[in-house]
């Protein structure tokens, strides 16, 4: 429907959103795993204390785009804005 277009729209331009902390805390638990590094947070919205920014400047980020570096030293979690899924997969 024309509502759910709309809304999706303005969501995905938003990037403000997250994963609930509480579903974040039940997975980890259930998958027994501790990420280290929080891919594409902000410093409000961050689910590990490391955390790396979407592109913008972060006060506190270890590094801005998360992007910009490989992952593959990480057990990380990833949340990200829904136009960098595709590239968030390919990467």
């Amino acid at each position: 429907s024309i509502k759910i277009t709309d809304a999706l729209s303005r969501l995905s331009t938003q990037g403000d959103y997250s994963v609930k902390k509480e579903i974040f805390v039940a997975l980890r638990q259930a998958w027994q795993i501790i990420p280290t590094l929080d891919l594409f947070a902000t410093g409000e919205n961050k689910l590990v204390d490391r955390f790396m920014a979407i592109g913008e400047e972060e006060e506190g980020a270890d590094w801005l785009n998360a992007f910009s570096r490989p992952w593959n030293e990480e057990i990380f979690q990833i949340h990200p804005p829904i136009p960098k899924i595709g590239k968030a997969l390919i990467d």
